[in-house]
């Protein structure tokens, strides 16, 4: 897996441009899988739900039940010894905003790191031609490459041009990673049960393997 020279890769960094998979021609699919639970719509609006009722929670209950034993002072003029009695009071008004601050930031960082997991995780890559304006004649060759995450609908997904890209090794055996050249995201292909240029292999190396020489088909000028 070899990548663009490195003035290649310091060109001004742009966002990537969205579109819709139905407006370009000959379409191929050469990377999919299945979404895990918590990267679907419904799984990331329970986790959200749930951050949302056990952040508030923390909040609530810091704010209005966070107390402290305070001793009870013992009656003056009295002969008779008593055991010491405790009360419980509020903290401080400062000791409880700040805890009930930590909560919310807490929850805040994990909204927006499931969130940021959501838009890295890769649903599917599809190699197609350019959109097709009205009355202009569809372009054959495969020009431009698609990346649907989790965060993208079925239709949608970002759109490059499949020259600027190349792959890099992932976290583990079981992923390759997706760079450009143009965008400043890093995508992460997790090849377990995924599919490969529409078929499934039986094991993370061979379907790596597979994916690398679907790569040089279109960017022959990286192999190597």
């Amino acid at each position: 897996m070899s990548r663009p020279h490195p003035s290649q890769r310091t060109r001004q960094v742009k966002k990537l441009p969205l579109i819709h998979v139905n407006d370009t021609t000959k379409a191929r699919t050469i990377f999919a899988r299945r979404l895990p639970f918590w990267g679907t719509t419904f799984g990331t609006a329970g986790f959200l739900l749930c951050d949302l009722i056990i952040s508030g929670s923390a909040i609530h209950l810091t704010y209005n039940h966070w107390s402290e034993g305070v001793a009870v002072a013992t009656p003056e003029g009295s002969q008779e010894k008593q055991p010491q009695q405790m009360e419980y009071q509020l903290r401080p008004t400062w000791q409880r905003v700040g805890l009930c601050a930590a909560h919310f930031v807490a929850g805040c960082c994990f909204a927006g790191g499931l969130l940021a997991m959501k838009a890295q995780l890769v649903r599917s890559v599809i190699l197609a031609s350019p959109p097709v304006r009205p009355g202009q004649k569809p372009v054959g060759e495969i020009r431009r490459l698609i990346v649907q995450t989790a965060a993208h609908r079925k239709d949608v997904g970002y759109s490059f041009s499949a020259k600027d890209t190349w792959l890099e090794k992932g976290r583990d055996d079981t992923e390759v990673l997706l760079r450009s050249s143009y965008g400043s995201g890093r995508f992460h292909l997790k090849l377990a049960g995924a599919s490969i240029d529409e078929q499934k292999y039986p094991s993370t190396e061979e379907s790596r393997k597979k994916i690398i020489e679907v790569w040089r088909e279109f960017t022959p000028q990286k192999a190597g």
